[in-house]
C-alpha cells in the first residue's frame, strides 16, 4: 500500500510541476522586465520621387525596472517600414547594420505626403508584448528636379548649336555670292570674247 501511495503522490507531483512551470513562464512574459524601443527615424538621402532613399531605425531595450539606466542597443529585432499613400503601399525590409541600427532603400514612385509606419518585432520571445514598438510619422516627397548643372550644359549646347546654325548660313551666304560674281565674271569674258571674233 505505502508504494501505491508514493506512486500516487511522485504522480501528482509530476503533474504539479508540469502544470505549473508553463503558468510560471507565461507570468513570466507577462511581466517582462525590458521593452523594444524604436527612438530614432531617419532619411540618409533627400526625399525625392522616383529615386532610391536610404533609411536608418535606432532600436533600443529599455529596462522597465531601471527606466534611469541607459538604453541599450537591440541587434536582434526584426525591423520594417511602410509607405502609404492614398490605395499605393510600399514597405522595405531593413536589415542590422551595427549598434541596434537598421537600414534599408524606399523607392517611392510619386511625390506627395506618404504616411510612414514603422514596426519593430524582438525576437526575443520572453518580452511578450514589449518585444515590439511601432512608430508613424508622414513624409513630403518631392517631385525629381533637374539638377543645375543639367541647364548649363543644355544651355552651352543650345548657344554652340545657335553659332553652328549662323556659321553655315553665312558660308553658304559666301558660296552664293561667290557663285554669282563668278557667274558675271565668265558671263563679261564669254561677252568679250564674243566682240572680239
Amino acid at each position: 500500500m505505502q508504494k501505491w501511495l508514493t506512486v500516487i503522490c511522485g504522480f501528482f507531483i509530476v503533474i504539479g510541476f508540469t502544470v505549473l512551470e508553463p503558468a510560471r513562464h507565461v507570468a513570466a512574459e507577462a511581466n517582462p522586465k525590458s521593452e523594444i524601443v524604436i527612438t530614432s527615424f531617419q532619411n540618409l538621402d533627400p526625399k525625392i520621387a522616383g529615386k532610391p532613399i536610404r533609411i536608418r531605425v535606432h532600436v533600443q531595450r529599455d529596462e522597465i525596472d531601471n527606466p534611469t539606466q541607459t538604453l541599450k542597443d537591440e541587434d536582434q529585432a526584426m525591423v520594417y517600414a511602410f509607405f502609404t499613400k492614398e490605395k499605393d503601399n510600399r514597405q522595405t525590409t531593413l536589415t542590422l547594420s551595427k549598434n541596434g541600427l537598421y537600414e534599408g532603400t524606399i523607392t517611392l514612385p510619386t511625390a506627395g505626403t506618404w504616411k510612414v509606419h514603422l514596426m519593430a518585432l524582438a525576437t526575443d520571445p520572453a518580452l511578450g508584448k514589449n518585444g515590439t514598438d511601432t512608430m508613424e510619422t508622414t513624409w513630403k516627397v518631392g517631385k525629381a528636379h533637374t539638377p543645375a548643372w543639367v541647364w548649363v550644359v543644355t544651355a552651352l549646347a543650345a548657344i554652340i548649336l545657335i553659332l553652328l546654325i549662323i556659321l553655315i548660313l553665312r558660308a553658304i551666304k559666301r558660296r552664293k555670292r561667290h557663285g554669282q560674281a563668278l557667274m558675271q565674271a565668265q558671263k563679261a569674258k564669254r561677252k568679250k570674247n564674243k566682240k572680239k571674233k
